[in-house]
């Protein structure tokens, strides 16, 4: 369809058990992804992205139950498709990159031999062909002395190179879309931003849209056109990366800015932060999720449940107290809504 989204996913809700003890690990998802773009989905950890990217790829496993009223890749229904075409749509047409490198390559086998076998599964070449194509990819993520390290064994490489070879499997039958699960845990800063700029490089070359997981903030200043921030599960707050970080319209969003270091200050202050933890959902939460921890919270925040609602062009916010919020960056004061309705 012309003009249609890359990535559509409307009202995605992913729960894990049944009955009481049910967890609701993504409840009511719903963004869209254009080809070439970046979306980060951001928040701490507990907050919902990966559970939605796995469901996304259709890794979430038998334990969970998936629910959408769309989940399209290029117009292609991606809900009740059969075992066989998932196995074929990924890879080829969406792909991912998992936190861990070392857990995500088979140690039992070669660099090269898994790049190759990624290819073959997906297109019809033989062992020498996909063996150069693997050559090429090694290359094009600039691992030093590809062609030896193409029969290398994953633990022969450093975290940083163990990387680079999932971001060239990830890229070798040329994706439409690569997610990336926080594609720089536990590397050091030097190489976090290689590896970004890599996958920013090879985005560029390969016109690939890209759904980029993290909680740091400073890769999503970095990476994102546009942000959704996620919170027990739910998003709430999305919208283009500058006016998001311009002016946030959640107080959750306004926390996890708030946390972030500011290096060009000389000053040693004390960071910010948002008191307690994400709460696992596992029982309908009659007001807000973030109530408990907000500092704007009133007790009318405890008893409605706040909806992703329009506040500007491409922009979305879900907190009952946003109207206040905007009258104190505009330098007004309003009573509370409580107070006004008394």
């Amino acid at each position: 369809m012309i003009g249609s989204p890359l990535l559509d996913v409307a009202n995605l809700s992913v729960t894990f058990g049944s009955g009481p003890a049910a967890v609701r690990a993504a409840v009511g998802v719903s963004f869209t992804l254009e080809a070439g773009r970046t979306l980060c989905l951001v928040g701490e950890s507990g907050s919902g992205k990966s559970v939605t990217a796995l469901a996304v790829m259709g890794l979430h496993g038998k334990g969970a139950h998936v629910a959408a009223d769309r989940l399209a890749l290029a117009g292609e229904s991606l809900t009740g498709v059969s075992p066989a075409r998932l196995a074929a749509i990924r890879g080829r047409e969406i792909s991912m990159i998992f936190q861990n490198p070392m857990s995500s390559l088979n140690p039992a086998f070669t660099i090269g031999y898994q790049i190759a076998e990624a290819i073959r599964l997906h297109e019809a070449v033989d062992k020498a062909a996909a063996r150069r194509r693997a050559l090429d990819m090694l290359e094009h993520v600039r691992i030093p002395d590809a062609r030896r390290h193409l029969d290398s064994y994953p633990h022969a490489l450093s975290g940083g190179m163990r990387q680079r070879a999932m971001v060239a499997m990830a890229l070798a039958c040329r994706p439409k879309i690569l997610i990336a699960d926080e594609p720089t845990t536990a590397l050091d800063v030097t190489v976090q931003a290689q590896i970004l700029d890599l996958i920013e490089t090879l985005q560029r070359e390969f016109a690939t849209a890209v759904l980029l997981i993290t909680h740091d903030l400073g890769v999503v200043a970095e990476m994102a056109d546009e942000v959704a921030v996620m919170y027990a599960g739910r998003i709430v707050e999305k919208g283009p990366a500058a006016a998001l970080f311009d002016a946030p319209a959640h107080p959750y969003t306004e926390g996890l800015l708030a946390a972030v270091p500011d290096h060009r200050s000389a000053r040693k202050e004390r960071l910010s932060e948002i008191p307690g933890n994400v709460p696992v959902v596992n029982r309908e939460i009659p007001g807000c999720a973030f109530a408990p921890r907000c500092a704007r919270a009133r007790p009318v925040c405890a008893e409605r449940s706040p909806r992703l609602e329009a506040i500007a062009a491409g922009r979305a916010s879900a907190c009952l107290r946003r109207a206040e919020i905007e009258a104190e960056r505009a330098g007004h004061v309003l009573p509370c809504r409580e107070d006004r309705h008394a």
